[in-house]
């Protein structure tokens, strides 16, 4: 049992540092190139008039600055408030046992007045449509009384939502405002197993 535990070591090991040096950049001419310096390559697609088959092309680290420069505008934050509702009665410290009731004492004792309490809970979204549609997740909107969407530039709007629905967790909603910027769809037919999506 001990030598299948060492053999099984050794392995480990010698696959940790194949997969080590698999990822390191092994040009020899770079001679200014630090040691260890891990590179990573993204695929550039090429898409020309023609049709002719995409090349890939290193463009070097990964790197979503781009992308985050496309879509930023159409990301959004969305404030939900919910109300509290009134303390229920199984929450009272009355109905605790007697032992805890009687070592804490009326310490945690909630008036029957108690007013209701505004939740606030955040999340994001993304518009869909220069017409003001933002999907987001329904846990972010879920029993709100009151949605406010900020855009990048700060603009703040009251949304309604649309639809929502809790098994897939997504819902829609919409908001009122002009020159909105959307995300725009591609075709899934387009993507290719392992792309970048």
């Amino acid at each position: 049992m001990r030598k299948f535990i060492v053999r099984l070591g050794i392995f480990l090991v010698t696959l940790f540092i194949i997969s080590i040096s698999s990822c390191k950049n092994f040009d020899r001419n770079a001679g200014n190139r630090e040691e260890g310096n891990f590179q990573f390559y993204t695929e550039q697609r090429n898409n020309n008039a023609n049709n002719t088959p995409d090349k890939a092309v290193k463009t070097g680290q990964l790197d979503f600055t781009e992308t985050a420069k496309k879509v930023l505008d159409a990301v959004v934050h969305i404030r939900s408030t919910q109300i509290t509702p009134s303390v229920d009665s199984k929450m009272q410290p009355q109905q605790m046992p007697d032992f805890f009731r009687e070592f804490f004492g009326d310490r945690f004792q909630m008036p029957d007045n108690m007013p209701q309490q505004p939740l606030f809970g955040s999340g994001s979204g993304v518009i869909i449509d220069k017409k003001g549609y933002i999907v987001t997740n329904n846990h972010v909107i879920k029993n709100a009384k009151e949605l406010v969407v900020t855009l990048h530039n700060n603009e703040t709007y009251k949304a309604i939502v649309i639809g929502a629905d809790p098994t897939s967790d997504i819902a829609l909603l919409h908001i009122e405002g002009n020159n909105l910027k959307a995300l725009s769809f591609v075709d899934s037919d387009d993507v290719e197993v392992g792309e970048w999506v």
